[in-house]
């Protein structure tokens, strides 16, 4: 017996019923294909999220890496600075020490010069004493 002499014995009550069935069938069968669809999309879109993710942990890794050696270079870079500070104070130090020792130096030359002139004149006394 073929379909269409099937649907021809089928009173309009059956004929409605089985043709709803088959809408119905029709609209499970999209929408069960729709579902299967939406779930690869969304194991696709979990996967490359699941990527990206991982390159945001590297691109934050190298970030905070480059950030540690940015404050190591800075802390370095306060090390040396109170390093020229004290460099700076020392170079004072040493100015002023030179500068005590040229007075003292020039106080020296003039205890020499005194030295000698009464060295000088001890000799002419004691050669006139004589």
């Amino acid at each position: 017996m073929d379909l269409h002499a099937r649907r021809r014995d089928l009173r309009p009550n059956e004929l409605f019923n089985q043709g709803f069935n088959s809408i119905l069938n029709d609209c499970q069968k999209i929408v069960e294909d729709k579902a299967a669809n939406e779930a690869k999309l969304f194991k696709g879109l979990k996967k490359h999220l699941g990527k990206k993710l991982v390159e945001i942990k590297e691109k934050n890794k190298a970030l905070l890496d480059l950030q540690r050696k940015a404050n190591e270079g800075e802390e370095r870079l306060l090390e040396l600075q109170q390093e020229t500070s004290k460099v700076s104070n020392l170079k004072a130090k040493v100015k002023g020490l030179e500068e005590v020792v040229s007075s003292q130096d020039s106080t020296l030359t003039t205890y020499d010069e005194a030295l000698m002139v009464y060295q000088r004149d001890l000799e002419h006394w004691k050669a006139t004493a004589m």
